[in-house]
């Protein structure tokens, strides 16, 4: 089992997590407002496939200790590590 992550590295994960989610963000507007024609998502996901590993999630979950903000990027882990594995049936 990994080891939990230190308030640092949790701090360094929600960092790049808030990353991750405004180039998603910024990919949606520009697509949708008609300034790219193509929505590209696949690189954004790419960038960012270490939020979504499972060792990842299981090591924040570890970290898990009734802290409400930890107990929410476990979730973001698990979900997008649980997308990440049922991506290719959507």
């Amino acid at each position: 089992m990994p080891r939990p992550p230190t308030p640092q590295e949790l701090d360094a994960y929600r960092a790049e997590a808030d990353r991750f989610i405004a180039a998603l963000d910024e990919e949606y507007y520009q697509h949708f407002a008609g300034l790219k024609d193509r929505l590209e998502l696949e690189e954004i996901y790419e960038r960012y496939a270490r939020l979504t590993e499972l060792e990842q999630a299981q090591a924040i979950g570890e970290a898990v200790d009734g802290d409400r903000g930890v107990r929410e990027l476990w979730k973001f882990a698990c979900e997008g590590y649980i997308g990440r594995l049922t991506r290719e049936y959507a």
